[in-house]
């Protein structure tokens, strides 16, 4: 199957993570939603430089990262807790719950 095509299901297994994690750092709503469709956008624009031998998950959350501290850098309002370091640590809490079983997120959180 061509990266491309798996873009769709990649995105939909990954989506409520990155939610969570935006969540995590951006208070409005819609902030946290413009963020998911710009990492999305810049996703698809770059999934040739996507390695496949890599998880989705943490790279698509890498993108979300930049994407925040950039609007951090512009407008620290309607932020919380964020910089490059408190990022990195809830990546890898969204590494480890990930690596829980369950397919579906609210299936991890149970477990």
């Amino acid at each position: 199957m061509e990266p491309r095509d798996l873009f769709e299901i990649l995105v939909r297994e990954h989506v409520p993570m990155l939610r969570v994690y935006l969540r995590t750092v951006v208070r409005d709503g819609n902030q946290v939603d413009d963020l998911i469709q710009e990492s999305l956008l810049t996703a698809w624009r770059n999934l040739d430089k996507y390695d496949r031998e890599r998880p989705f998950g943490p790279w698509l959350r890498g993108i979300a990262a930049k994407l925040v501290l950039a609007m951090r850098s512009r407008s620290p309002n309607g932020l919380l807790l964020c910089d490059e370091a408190t990022l990195q640590a809830l990546d890898s809490r969204c590494e480890a719950l990930a690596a829980r079983p369950g397919d579906t997120l609210d299936e991890r959180l149970e477990a």
